[in-house]
């Protein structure tokens, strides 16, 4: 049961939290449930697991006081692990400056409700920011050091496993990484992509309601991607304004060279494609 006045209180966190929390609850009583609950039936819970399972296994975890305890000071590990990946990236970077960014990360509001309200949002942040550290130190090693590829595919998968519309990301990568190095080790990275993959396939025909959200009274998958999309964009229109910026002859700027051309057109066509099922409840 849900202390502190929460049951009385209502609005989206407020629901999240009491999903969550259940749920953690219910592995805690028996990890069976992980494969006995059907998401979206027995639980309103209707994402990848990994988070619950993580905090479920956790000892200390007694009462919903500690695990919001716990949320909260995990995500602070969340600006320091971008401001190394920011630090790895560009080197040529006043320390003082990747502090000041890596710090903005605390004013979002998708940030602070995430932490305050025991959300599995930045627990997903954590691993995708990993994964973009080590994979950006793959980069920079001119694509030669296979096991940090291996490690940020690692994470990238958790963070699926935690938030399933991540999944998304890896189609990009792949994009990026079949013009980056040699077929051979492209086949290799697409074998384990597909491994990593496996038990998140078998986990989502046991919960097709993963993917066909629709059937319950939320926003769909579809829905959701486009919404995420704009989230993203939204966030990323001051970058665009200084690329923009950074142009020297403004006359033959097109806005098409923003982007890669291939990402942008994968990109169109499955915003097209979510377009004709959005759904937003």
């Amino acid at each position: 049961m849900l202390n502190y006045g929460i049951e009385a209180k209502d609005g989206g966190v407020v629901n999240d939290l009491r999903t969550h929390w259940e749920y953690i609850i219910a592995l805690k009583k028996d990890l069976n449930n992980l494969f006995i609950y059907t998401l979206g039936d027995d639980t309103n819970l209707i994402n990848y697991p990994l988070h619950n399972l993580i905090f479920s296994q956790l000892d200390f975890i007694k009462s919903l006081n500690n695990y919001l305890i716990t949320i909260l000071v995990i995500s602070l590990i969340l600006p320091l692990i971008f401001y190394l990946s920011l630090k790895t990236r560009f080197k040529n970077l006043d320390k003082s400056v990747i502090i000041i960014l890596s710090s903005i990360i605390l004013i979002f509001p998708a940030f602070q409700y995430s932490a305050i309200w025991g959300n599995n949002h930045n627990t997903a942040l954590i691993f995708f920011t990993l994964g973009i550290f080590y994979f950006n130190a793959f980069i920079k090693e001119n694509f030669t050091n296979n096991k940090k590829l291996i490690i940020s595919i690692i994470f990238f998968s958790l963070t699926c496993y935690t938030k399933q519309y991540y999944s998304f990301f890896f189609i990009f990568l792949l994009i990026y990484l079949a013009n980056k190095i040699a077929l051979k080790k492209f086949i290799f990275v697409l074998l384990f992509c597909i491994l990593c993959a496996i038990p998140g396939i078998y986990y989502l025909i046991l919960n097709p309601l993963l993917f066909f959200g629709m059937r319950q009274n939320i926003t769909n998958f579809n829905s959701a991607i486009l919404i995420s999309g704009s989230i993203i964009f939204f966030y990323l229109i001051p970058f665009i304004i200084q690329k923009i910026f950074n142009f020297q002859n403004y006359k033959k700027f097109k806005f098409i060279d923003l982007f890669d051309k291939k990402i942008f057109l994968l990109s169109l066509i499955l915003t097209l494609l979510c377009s004709l099922y959005f759904d937003y409840i």
